[in-house]
């Protein structure tokens, strides 16, 4: 992977230095200074350990196997614990090693242990590192360095201790007392610093026996800090007295890790199991399927149904922009399982959709429905005419979003779909046991240490993710080189590749005034209608003028405002209803009865509009027509007007529409 190495960047509240988490205040401590962020508790933690079995343990209060008492472990929220994978536990050994020294990372995680992770807040990726019980640091990615950094807890410093020939401070006698008790070291408690320290470095302070008594981040280099005699060598954030490690002792492994907790597991499939058949006698009329990502949830759902007895087929989209991986899960699984699988293909809708958006953001979703709910509508509309109910994998745990929602949804996007989660309110443990247990053939990309799997240029990715996937060839090559590119065209600096900016349209503030993400906010065709600010009135008849801005072939135009009523055309005009006129060289007349009824006429027009320059042919409106009257032709939807009856139905939500002249939804 290539590294790019450049000064901290200043901005609006400070700097990007590093993550400070206060674990005893339900308070998530930016890097950036002055931000203080709320906790995020998404759903209720789960997990303790069992000291005696050396094993986590969900839900119970008292070992399923041997009886006693559980511990708890005390992680960040939201608690969405997972299991530690070869990929995680390789470059947390790498990390520890390249900053402490060779052996400290087999010091930290030792072969034949139990390790979970638990993602918390922080500017990039950040992921705690439990094992025997307790959290021994934390495994971060460093943006914009590109560098995976250990920050240790003092258990897990004391277990590095013996192996520690860099990253360390020395502590005087006399100033281990002062540290114990909570305050910083200072520069003339150090009796030697290694010469590679930096300030912003992760270090352990050792006592004269080279005990671990503290773990903080230096505040000057090595060298300064002994020659030093005043001022704030290390700001220590946390420390206790001069002890040895405490791991439990023997080995476990994830089998029995199963066999430990799987009362809860099976608690929890004849709870999704009851819930499944009880969501299918709701909706009796409806076909079921399950809706297949080649993710661990979705995986998990499918399982459940056969686990239910159900009957089910499973629909997959090619949104074009997946992992050869996925493709190949997704094969195998329904090869296994014996499911019917249905497939849609979005092919090149993505790349043919970034010439008319612009590239996808976080705030500028338009891959999602383009790539993935438009090619779903049209293949419901193809395979189950009369609707589905379709079981999806969603987990409270996922995001605020999704906690919000209800186990059964109906989603405007996706005409025709009744949603229903059995495993809304399950963690990634519970999914992974129960995975384990039922031997289930899931993603590799696991393996390698991505948390959840979707689309490979996602904007939600966080960049430590997307150095996963460089480092394991060349996914994200085509991306790389578009972005690259258009980086390049705009004349923006380094940093808007480094720290990922592309990842947004509007940048957070925390980005201050940084000059990298000035120029065109969104490559769109800026189409819309400038109405007058005033309309004409006599008596209750509303009469309002406009003029059209972009270019928009006559054609397209008398397609968009079909569905809006009954179109008569004359050498000069469109009459659309008893509405709208529209004019030739570019003028629009509204004409309607009633003040709201203007705004709503204004509202169609543009959105009208909106269709007939951007229109990217995702099928959503042709999955909503009720007489078959639109159809996908040539990367556009077009109406036949001897079939459509103004009924409207095709315009609900739409991509071209959702997103106004400055890129936001």
């Amino acid at each position: 992977m290539e590294c790019h190495f450049i000064k901290p960047l200043k901005l609006k509240y400070g700097y990007i230095t590093h993550f400070l988490n206060d674990y005893g205040k339900k308070l998530i401590l930016f890097g950036f200074q002055g931000i203080v962020m709320p906790a995020v508790y998404l759903g209720r933690q789960s997990m303790k350990w069992c000291m005696g079995c050396n094993l986590p343990i969900l839900e119970e209060d008292c070992c399923p196997a041997c009886g006693n008492p559980l511990s708890t472990v005390k992680h960040s929220p939201p608690w969405d614990i997972r299991p530690a994978f070869k990929g995680d536990l390789d470059r947390i050994r790498l990390a520890a090693d390249r900053q402490f020294g060779d052996g400290c990372g087999g010091l930290l995680v030792p072969d034949g242990k139990t390790v979970v992770l638990n993602r918390c807040p922080s500017d990039d990726r950040m992921d705690e590192i439990i094992a025997d019980g307790q959290v021994l640091g934390t495994l971060r990615f460093l943006v914009p360095d590109g560098i995976w950094v250990i920050s240790p807890r003092m258990e897990g410093a004391r277990r590095m201790a013996p192996k520690v020939v860099r990253g360390w401070v020395g502590c005087d006698r006399d100033a281990v007392v002062f540290v114990v008790d909570g305050k910083s070291l200072l520069a003339p408690g150090v009796s030697k610093a290694h010469e590679d320290v930096k300030a912003g470095h992760e270090v352990i302070v050792l006592d004269p026996e080279k005990k671990a008594i503290a773990v903080g981040l230096a505040r000057m280099d090595g060298p300064e800090m002994v020659s030093s005699d005043h001022g704030v060598s290390v700001k220590c954030r946390w420390r206790d007295a001069p002890g040895d490690a405490n791991p439990l002792p023997g080995e476990n492994t994830w089998d029995e890790v199963v066999e430990a907790n799987r009362p809860v597991i099976e608690r929890r499939v004849k709870e999704a199991v009851e819930f499944i058949h009880r969501t299918i006698d709701d909706h009796s009329d409806l076909p079921v399927a399950v809706s297949y990502s080649g993710g661990k949830d979705s995986l998990a759902t499918l399982l459940l149904t056969q686990d239910a007895d159900v009957e089910s087929s499973m629909l997959f989209i090619d949104t074009g922009i997946e992992f050869e991986d996925t493709l190949k899960n997704v094969e195998r699984v329904a090869r296994e399982t014996g499911s019917v699988l249905h497939t849609g293909k979005a092919g090149e809708a993505f790349w043919d959709a970034l010439e008319t958006f612009g590239h996808q953001a976080r705030d500028f979703r338009w891959c999602c429905k383009t790539c993935k709910l438009g090619p779903v509508s049209t293949l419901i509309r193809e395979r189950f005419p009369q609707g589905v109910l379709s079981f999806i994998g969603q987990r409270t745990y996922e995001s605020v979003q999704r906690s919000k929602k209800g186990r059964v949804w109906e989603n405007p996007w996706v005409p025709g779909q009744i949603g229903a989660s059995p495993i809304q309110y399950w963690t990634s443990l519970h999914v992974w046991l129960y995975l384990f247990m039922k031997k289930a053939s899931y993603n590799p990309w696991y393996d390698r240490g991505l948390e959840r799997i979707g689309c490979i240029p996602c904007p939600a990715s966080n960049l430590g993710d997307l150095a996963i996937i460089r480092e394991h060839g060349n996914d994200l090559d085509r991306w790389d080189g578009y972005i690259y590119k258009y980086a390049r065209d705009k004349n923006y600096s380094r940093e808007y590749l480094d720290y990922g900016i592309w990842r947004w349209k509007r940048p957070p503030p925390v980005f201050g005034d940084i000059d990298f993400c000035q120029g065109e906010p969104v490559e769109t065709d800026q189409t819309r209608v400038h109405f007058e600010e005033e309309a004409k009135r006599s008596g209750n008849i509303f009469q309002l003028e406009g003029r059209i801005s972009g270019d928009i072939p006559w054609e397209r135009l008398v397609q968009s405002l079909l569905p809006l009523g009954t179109i008569t055309e004359d050498e000069d005009t469109l009459n659309v209803g008893d509405r709208h006129l529209v004019f030739k060289n570019g003028r629009v007349l509204i004409r309607v009865n009633g003040r709201g009824k203007l705004r709503k006429a204004k509202r169609e027009i543009n959105d009208a509009l909106n269709r007939a320059a951007r229109c990217v042919g995702c099928g959503i409106c042709a999955a909503r027509c009720p007489t078959g009257a639109v159809e996908i032709r040539d990367g556009r939807a077009w109406t036949d007007p001897a079939r459509c009856n103004h009924c409207g139905r095709c315009l609900g939500p739409c991509p071209a529409c959702a997103y106004d002249s400055s890129g936001v939804f």
